[in-house]
């Protein structure tokens, strides 16, 4: 067991596991062989695990626009491949294979639920330090801020337009939280902060730093980008948008404007760090939340990247439009990951 952790703790999404915490994960990972010559994914499966390599390693290709196969990346023992999928159940990126053959670690989503339900503090950490390094990655390919980013601010408007507070029984009309215990929607509403926008004022700016996600309780928005000439969708009550601000103070994506007054439950990436650190029950769906919408914006950055560098020109992986958004959810898209999987775990 002791040689199981340490090459756990290779890996910085489980370094900083005790041991009691190494052999919780160890119990919900599956360990797999691959021979030489096998391949464990392909391209365009679908896929909800990330692998561990214990030994031997991995050899990731993707396809070419003229079809050949291009070696990606060779992955060695302590390095994990998969966890864009993981994250967001989305089809594989790339194949994955292994010439001389090798062991390793299987970690599906449901095991993470698992982890969610019967351990929610190491499921916390480790959540945490996937958004690190989602984070961490995402400033890589697109860059830091630049000093000209605009600032994140609230117009007199919408300071003068708090609400009433909003009560349990009103947030738990909502698809997204309806599977959550009084207590977690008690405490969101006592977090949270109740904002009204009147018709036509913005919730949130292209390019400003973020601080906060907003859930949408009465009313409608319009998201918009400044490169498309119409709102890229219209979003209404129960919807979830600019999560990525709780990701690490992300830039908005997308300008959100009201299209009728609008009332928006504000959440700070401040206080939502208070609840990850709680491990609320509520805070481990929101991460898993804003990790799926960090893993699409990481695919979108890496393939305007890859387009950039190929002069321009659309990659096989280049994103459809509906892909890209990864600071908003619908209500029926965040309902699948905050509620029915939560859901699941109770079986």
């Amino acid at each position: 067991m002791a040689d199981a952790r340490a090459i756990l703790r290779q890996v910085p999404m489980f370094a900083a596991l005790t041991d009691d915490d190494c052999d919780a994960v160890l119990r919900v990972l599956k360990a797999r062989k691959g021979r030489p010559g096998d391949t464990l994914f392909r391209e365009g499966d679908p896929g909800d695990t990330l692998l561990v390599v214990v030994e031997g390693s991995l050899e990731a290709t993707v396809t070419t626009a003229h079809g050949a196969q291009a070696n990606l990346a060779v992955i060695d023992p302590g390095h994990v491949v998969g966890e864009l999928a993981f994250l967001d159940a989305a089809p594989r990126a790339a194949t994955v294979s292994t010439k001389s053959g090798a062991t390793v670690l299987e970690f599906s989503r449901r095991a993470l639920l698992l982890l969610c339900r019967d351990q929610p503090r190491i499921a916390a950490v480790l959540q945490r330090t996937v958004l690190s390094d989602l984070a961490r990655r995402l400033r890589t390919i697109e860059g830091a801020p630049t000093a000209a980013s605009p600032k994140s601010t609230q117009s007199a408007a919408s300071v003068r337009g708090k609400g009433r507070p909003v009560t349990a029984a009103q947030l738990r009309a909502f698809p997204v939280l309806a599977s959550h215990s009084d207590e977690d929607l008690e405490l969101l509403a006592y977090m949270g902060t109740v904002r009204g926008f009147a018709k036509g004022e913005a919730l949130m700016h292209e390019g400003a730093e973020g601080d906060a996600a907003f859930l949408i309780l009465g009313g409608s928005v319009a998201v918009a980008r400044a490169s498309e000439s119409a709102p890229v969708a219209t979003l209404a009550p129960g919807a979830l948008v600019g999560q990525l601000a709780l990701l690490d103070h992300a830039r908005r994506s997308a300008t959100v404007t009201a299209t009728t007054d609008t009332t928006a439950l504000e959440l700070k990436a401040s206080v939502f760090a208070n609840l990850v650190n709680a491990s609320s029950s509520l805070a481990l769906a929101f991460q898993r939340e804003v990790a799926r919408a960090a893993a699409r914006h990481l695919r979108s950055a890496s393939a305007r990247f890859a387009a950039s560098a190929n002069g321009g020109a659309k990659t096989a992986e280049a994103p459809t439009h509906n892909e890209i958004e990864g600071d908003w959810s619908t209500a029926d898209d965040a309902g699948i990951d905050l509620a029915i999987d939560l859901e699941a775990t109770r079986r």
